[in-house]
């Protein structure tokens, strides 16, 4: 699970056995401490609102997370933070949203810039 030179600091997933066990396989590989991986139920089945708001309640200790869901709230999620239009993000997408703020609760709509999208079989490693 190599991370191209990205950096988390938390790991939040759906409890859901397939994100969980994904979440699991790239904290290994990102030798994230077990305390660096949480999930959290709010984001199975989630709405964008649901999930700007499991978003916006992270503690500001924390300056890159990686999100781990379900479909088709991350795509939508995606589309509202960020000027882009994605159709769907295919299963183990990986998206990487900056934002000019350094307080997860000023992330709302179009917001974000979309700086990395990959997938497996993408055709871009």
């Amino acid at each position: 699970a190599g991370n191209r030179g990205f950096k988390f600091d938390l790991i939040v997933s759906s409890p859901a056995k397939r994100a969980k066990t994904t979440a699991k396989y790239f904290a290994l590989g990102w030798k994230l401490e077990a305390d660096q991986l949480n999930t959290n139920a709010w984001i199975y089945e989630a709405s964008v609102k649901t999930l700007l708001k499991v978003v916006n309640e992270l503690d500001d200790k924390f300056t890159s997370i990686a999100l781990f869901g379900h479909n088709p709230g991350l795509t939508d999620l995606v589309n509202y933070l960020t000027d882009e239009y994605i159709t769907n993000m295919p299963t183990c997408s990986a998206v990487i949203i900056e934002f000019p703020f350094d307080e997860w609760k000023l992330i709302s709509g179009n917001t974000g810039n979309l700086v990395f999208f990959d997938y497996p079989k993408s055709g871009l490693d």
